[in-house]
């Protein structure tokens, strides 16, 4: 009996113990099964939620242009080299005329309406010396011609004749009838007092285009250059950058005052 009484309490506490466990079970079980069972609410949640979208890039603005830089026209209108270019070109080019060398041999018989320039086999550039009509050119371009024929800047044609020439200068002048020509002689100036740097102009004929002018600068004085007929050299040579092309020969080269320094 006393065996039995004492087995008792021991048994009561192992059964309250496995009550617990069994409660602290059944809990952990319905936790678990609560985590893992598919609730339809929370998957309504999930297909309303939007997908995250992808950030577009970023449109950078157009670059703001850059103004062109403008000249201001004060500055236009006091372009000192401009205003040079412009007035020799406008005070000589009437004294510059084209040179057109004539073989008669392809003129045809009645020459009344023909205009013999377009008959030339030679061309060249000159300049007008005096109101008598003489005309300075280099020798090469009137060298064996028999017939010259010069075009004064306002588009009269004039009938010429050689009347000198220098074949160790390579310098020749012509000779036109002066009666009813518009003739402005150059004017000349110092070859001492060019300087390596100063401004040239050169006004011809080049490739037959009449009145052209180029421009440039002394490169270098003093030299010397080699003549094919001759044994001597050209002495005093200007060289300059300024642009020179067949026709221009016996054309004035000038300086900024508008006066012949060279041919």
């Amino acid at each position: 009996m006393n065996q039995t009484q004492n087995r008792l309490p021991i048994f009561l506490v192992g059964s309250l113990f496995f009550i617990f466990v069994c409660c602290i079970s059944i809990i952990a079980l319905a936790l678990a099964a609560q985590t893992f069972v598919f609730r339809p609410d929370r998957a309504q949640t999930a297909l309303q939620t939007p997908a995250p979208r992808r950030a577009l890039p970023t449109v950078q603005p157009a670059p703001t242009p850059v103004p062109l830089p403008t000249i201001p026209p004060a500055l236009i209108d006091n372009d000192i080299e401009t205003e040079i270019y412009r007035r020799v070109y406008q005070r000589v080019n009437p004294s510059v005329v084209a040179i057109r060398i004539i073989d008669e041999s392809v003129l045809p018989e009645d020459t009344q309406d023909v205009r013999p320039f377009f008959f030339n086999t030679g061309e060249g550039s000159g300049f007008v010396l005096d109101t008598e009509g003489h005309i300075a050119t280099n020798r090469h371009v009137i060298l064996d011609a028999s017939s010259i024929v010069v075009r004064f800047y306002d588009g009269i044609l004039a009938p010429a004749e050689v009347v000198g020439e220098d074949r160790d200068t390579d310098l020749a002048v012509i000779k036109v009838d002066p009666t009813g020509l518009d003739l402005r002689p150059v004017t000349f100036g110092n070859i001492d007092e060019l300087h390596v740097g100063d401004r040239i102009l050169v006004i011809g004929n080049p490739f037959g285009n009449t009145n052209s002018l180029t421009t440039g600068v002394v490169s270098a004085l003093g030299r010397d250059v080699a003549l094919p007929d001759t044994q001597f050299r050209l002495p005093e040579v200007i060289q300059t950058d300024a642009a020179i092309n067949p026709g221009n020969s016996g054309g004035p080269m000038l300086n900024a005052r508008g006066e012949v320094v060279g041919v």
